[in-house]
C-alpha cells in the first residue's frame, strides 16, 4: 500500500475522468430505475454501481470489465465502444 496521500496516488481520478466514470454509471441507473428486475442487473451489481458512483479513484480493470458487462446487459451490444 502506498504511503502517499490519496491525492498523490496514481489511482486518483482527475475531474474529467471521474465525470466520465460517473456518467456511465448514472446512464445505467437511469435506464434500470423503473425496471431493475427486468434489466437482468443483480442486486450485487446495483450495489457495486452505487459504490463506484461516489468513488474518487480509478476503477480497476476487473471493475471496468464488470461495468462493461452491466452495460451490455442493459443496453445490449451497442456499447462495444465504451
Amino acid at each position: 500500500m502506498s504511503m502517499l496521500p490519496r491525492s498523490h496516488r496514481s489511482d486518483t481520478l482527475n475531474a474529467q475522468d471521474w465525470a466520465d466514470q460517473r456518467s456511465r454509471i448514472e446512464r445505467i441507473e437511469d435506464e434500470i430505475s423503473s425496471v431493475a428486475s427486468l434489466s437482468g442487473v443483480t442486486s450485487w451489481e446495483r450495489d457495486r454501481l452505487s459504490e463506484w458512483k461516489s468513488a474518487r479513484y480509478k476503477l480497476t480493470d476487473k471493475q471496468l470489465a464488470i461495468l462493461a458487462d452491466i452495460e451490455k446487459k442493459v443496453f445490449g451490444e451497442e456499447n462495444e465502444d465504451v
